[in-house]
């Protein structure tokens, strides 16, 4: 009776041990879907960066276009001034009326086609120093969401890092390992009247 008295009790003992190991356990599941959640997140995260990025890129390679108009405005603008230059000289070159009027109808054509063009250009110097300012504010805004999502990165491996030394189950294993062995039972004898290595 004595001996049943011991094996219960040591048998008690043992699944003390294991509903530990079971609460170990539920711990580690939780520890095992937040570490899950850590790369899903970074990996959502860097593929907005990427999606903002390549919009980025699309209003720069406009802004491109844009300055690459404002190029061929300016030197529409010059050839139009060289134009009324030359209408002004045939104005005065005239030595009829019929010239003269011809004249001044081309300089007044020339005149208004400068005034046209500057009148753009000016549309456009507006336009591409607006997106010029969004540009730059949005390349900011960028490299802060970049240095936030870096931050978060390294926070997570530090945190994967952290719970994997950490985890419950290694630590418990590590100081129950030598005390906790399995009990083999006979199933002639009951459940209760199992020892540690002896049936």
């Amino acid at each position: 009776m004595a001996r049943t008295k011991a094996q219960e009790e040591k048998l008690r003992d043992q699944l003390k041990r294991l509903e530990e190991l079971q609460r170990y356990d539920a711990q580690i599941q939780e520890l095992t879907n937040a570490l899950k959640a850590i790369p899903a997140k970074l990996e959502a995260s860097q593929s907005d960066l990427a999606r903002v990025e390549a919009l980025l890129e699309n209003e720069r390679a406009q802004l491109t276009e844009s300055q690459r108009y404002y190029s061929d405005q300016k030197s529409q603008l010059q050839t139009d001034e060289s134009s009324a230059s030359g209408a002004k000289n045939k104005l005065s070159l005239a030595k009829n009326s019929k010239e003269y009027v011809a004249a001044q109808r081309e300089m007044e054509q020339t005149r208004e086609s400068v005034q046209s063009r500057e009148q753009e250009i000016a549309k456009l110097i507006e336009a591409v120093q607006a997106k010029e300012k969004m540009l730059a504010e949005r390349a900011t805004e960028i490299e802060g969401l970049r240095k936030s999502i870096d931050k978060d990165a390294e926070i997570g491996r530090k945190k994967m890092e952290s719970w994997k030394a950490r985890s419950p189950r290694s630590k418990w294993v590590a100081t129950r390992s030598q005390q906790v062995s399995a009990p083999t039972c006979s199933s002639a004898t009951g459940p209760f009247a199992c020892a540690a290595g002896s049936p």
